[in-house]
């Protein structure tokens, strides 16, 4: 069983911070913006400023479109600066602590990057961004969501010879708890593959 998500179905919600808006395309059931598993959104980035504190989460932030970012981070115990990031072009990826001071500094315009957060206890979370055609093998234990980035990719469930097409900027999740394997032609498209850590 497999879902659709287009843009017509997504929520817009304010920033945890309360500095702008963010774009929330999916998110575990009865999960809210300040007590969730996991949640995917996108969001414009139109100047520069501190991102909102998800202390006990991982972060896996894209770049989707823009001529970039760079995310300097601090521990937010003592203040001690650790390693920066710099997203230059679409789909380059960063992966840090939420608990992280973590400050947005534009490179050049605004920006528009995708956000994967995850329960560090509970959710175990591996964002891939692709740039040409893929097969994967899907365990039990997944949930698998693919996103469109920049044009339309076509999705083979190989098990029952079913095609369908994703469109850009649309969301494609497997629910059902089998194994699968899917097969992904196109270019520039984002998966992003969960699974409970007490099941891994």
């Amino acid at each position: 069983m497999y879902l659709i998500k287009t843009a017509s179905q997504f929520i817009t919600t304010p920033w945890k911070n309360g500095l702008g808006e963010t774009t929330e395309l999916a998110i575990n059931t009865g999960g809210t913006i300040t007590d969730f598993d996991w949640r995917i959104s996108m969001a414009t980035v139109s100047e520069n400023g501190e991102f909102s504190n998800f202390a006990g989460y991982y972060r896996q932030l894209t770049l989707l479109s823009g001529n970039g970012i760079n995310l300097h981070h601090q521990r937010a115990s003592n203040g001690e600066k650790l390693p920066s990031d710099q997203l230059l072009k679409p789909l380059d990826i960063a992966e840090f602590d939420g608990a992280n001071i973590t400050y947005g500094e534009l490179i050049d315009g605004k920006i528009v990057d995708l956000n994967v957060i995850t329960n560090q206890q509970s959710i175990k979370s591996k964002v891939t961004a692709v740039t040409r055609s893929q097969t994967y093998e899907i365990s039990t234990t997944d949930l698998l969501q693919v996103f469109a980035v920049s044009e339309n990719i076509t999705i083979n469930l190989n098990a029952n010879n079913e095609s369908l097409t994703l469109a850009k900027g649309e969301l494609f999740q497997w629910l059902t708890s089998e194994s699968k394997t899917l097969e992904i032609l196109g270019n520039n498209y984002i998966v992003i593959a969960l699974s409970e850590k007490n099941n891994s």
